[in-house]
């Protein structure tokens, strides 16, 4: 089972990821900049890592530095979107709904014949089927309050489909990384792929800037208290920087469809936490989705030890 504590920590710590980021919102930090200020303290912290861990592999990605930059580009999408998203609805709600890419995911691993294994084993896809059903009942089944907390019902639908895009581009990039990886490692790719995707979320920062999209201010640092200044540096080292190598390594212990079925149980405890820090409300309705949610997962835990190849 030891090969599950890396997706485990990430599973943690990625939890609080939203409720991180909408604390920002508060203190007064624009999606942009805080975007490009938590992937720079991501990267800096990597490569540094990186360097004193792997110093061959950090040589050779040294060398061929572009082969990083696809992987770059997903990531900078990914992350772009979702917390675009994420400043219209509230922590738990994204979570969940973000969840649905499980059927992208499916439907990619048919073209891999180490996952297709899994895809098609019926209790396996049962599983699946199962906890995203959970999902879909838990937003049916979400408060009135939900809407207004997002500002009205187009506010809503918007920060929906930019965090569905957001998943669908982080599926993008969890299958590039898998062929990626075996030549590099994860904490090498991870690394230089953040300094490709802080490179692209700092332009598009600046294009946002000139462009008038919001108030984009790369100052606000100067202008808020330590606490924020430490939450915005340590949730990138950590739930960006830290969760991603993780990631990585889980996706070559265990495959990228059972990686991600296991991440079905984030929405819960963000569900939980979110409701301790922010009081977003929960109904009686979604804990019995959450709990099935959680039995998805145990069945998905077990299915995937015994499909999953040594």
């Amino acid at each position: 089972m030891r090969r599950y504590v890396p997706i485990s920590i990430a599973i943690l710590v990625w939890a609080w990821t939203g409720i991180f980021v909408k604390t920002l919102k508060d203190a007064g930090f624009d999606p942009f900049t805080q975007n490009v200020y938590r992937y720079a303290a991501a990267t800096v912290a990597l490569l540094i890592l990186t360097g004193l861990m792997n110093p061959a592999g950090f040589k050779k990605a040294l060398k061929r530095p572009w082969v990083f930059a696809l992987p770059g580009l997903a990531m900078a999408g990914f992350q772009t979107l979702w917390v675009l998203g994420m400043y219209r609805v509230e922590p738990a709600f994204a979570g969940i709904i973000g969840q649905s890419d499980m059927l992208l995911i499916m439907l990619i691993a048919l073209f891999f014949a180490d996952e297709r294994r899994m895809v098609c084993n019926l209790r396996f896809v049962t599983a699946i089927f199962v906890g995203l059903i959970a999902v879909i009942a838990f937003v049916a089944l979400a408060p009135p309050s939900a809407t207004e907390r997002a500002g009205g019902q187009g506010s809503f639908l918007l920060g929906s489909a930019l965090v569905l895009a957001g998943c669908a581009m982080w599926v993008v990039f969890a299958y590039i990384t898998k062929w990626l990886v075996k030549g590099h490692g994860a904490m090498v790719l991870f690394s230089f792929s953040a300094v490709f995707a802080t490179l692209l979320l700092t332009a598009v920062a600046l294009v946002a800037q000139t462009a008038g999209c919001g108030q984009v201010n790369f100052g606000h640092v100067f202008e808020v208290s330590w606490p924020f200044l430490l939450l915005l540096v340590g949730s990138g080292v950590l739930n960006v920087g830290m969760c991603q190598a993780l990631f990585q390594h889980s996706v070559r212990l265990l495959g990228v469809t059972l990686t991600r079925g296991l991440e079905l149980i984030i929405p819960l405890l963000t569900a939980l936490f979110s409701h301790l820090v922010r009081g977003e409300q929960l109904s009686g309705g979604q804990w019995i989705c959450g709990f099935i949610l959680l039995g998805s997962v145990a069945c998905l835990t077990v299915l995937g030890k015994r499909l999953k190849p040594d």
